[in-house]
């Protein structure tokens, strides 16, 4: 009786059952033999039961319950302080820059001209003299008739900027006595937060000893 053997997607044959028995078949190897009308596994040939080998059956760990193909578990990875630090600190650098980035993209709106103001802004707007300091020196010139001021203006507002401010000069006498006034202008811009200097060469009264001058007001722009 002739029989195949179907291997390697190839059949092989013909071979005797001796022949066949002599071969390391395995239960599910497919055979044809004379007489079948298809292919099937060794197991269904009763003649070649005694030389065919059993398929094992999957293997397990011992202790281990059978899962699935895929679904074995992956360990749980273990997160280093160094790198919890390093996640950290690199969000706090991402949050400061989204604030700044937010900040300077929309500013507050009493930083900005023309929008709705708050009570800082209107308390600074009202009396910017409250704001405002003046500072610097002075001495007379050669004929002693004029004394000449190098002083300087400062705006310490938080929001508001100012111009044209206006100076009183105090004259003293010996005895600390104001004996007379003098107003100026002084057509300069003061951004918010800082000093611009100025110079005033005014006529000195007989009776003056000394002099001083303060910021009596100004026009917010």
């Amino acid at each position: 009786m002739a029989c195949y053997i179907h291997e390697n997607g190839q059949p092989s044959g013909p071979y005797t059952i001796e022949e066949m028995l002599q071969k390391p078949l395995l239960s599910t190897t497919s055979i044809w033999k004379e007489g079948l009308p298809d292919w099937v596994p060794a197991s269904q040939i009763p003649e070649l039961q005694g030389g065919t080998a059993q398929t094992p059956p999957p293997f397990h760990q011992p202790g281990m319950a059978s899962r699935p193909a895929g679904s074995m578990q992956q360990p749980k990875k273990t997160e280093s302080k160094s790198g919890k630090f390093v996640r950290l600190v690199v969000t706090a650098v991402l949050v400061v820059i989204a604030i700044f980035c937010v900040a300077t993209l929309f500013p507050p709106q009493h930083l900005v001209y023309g929008f709705t103001s708050t009570p800082v802004v209107d308390a600074e707007h009202a009396y910017p003299n409250n704001y405002l300091s003046a500072g610097g020196t002075y001495r007379p010139n050669f004929w002693q008739t004029e004394e000449e001021i190098s002083g300087t203006i400062t705006n310490n507002a938080l929001h508001t900027n100012c111009k044209d401010i206006r100076i009183r000069v105090n004259f003293y006498s010996q005895t600390k006595t104001i004996i007379g006034t003098q107003d100026y202008i002084i057509y300069e811009y003061v951004p918010y937060g800082s000093t611009q200097a100025f110079t005033l060469k005014i006529p000195k009264p007989p009776a003056m000893a000394t002099c001083g001058w303060v910021p009596i007001g100004g026009t917010y722009y």
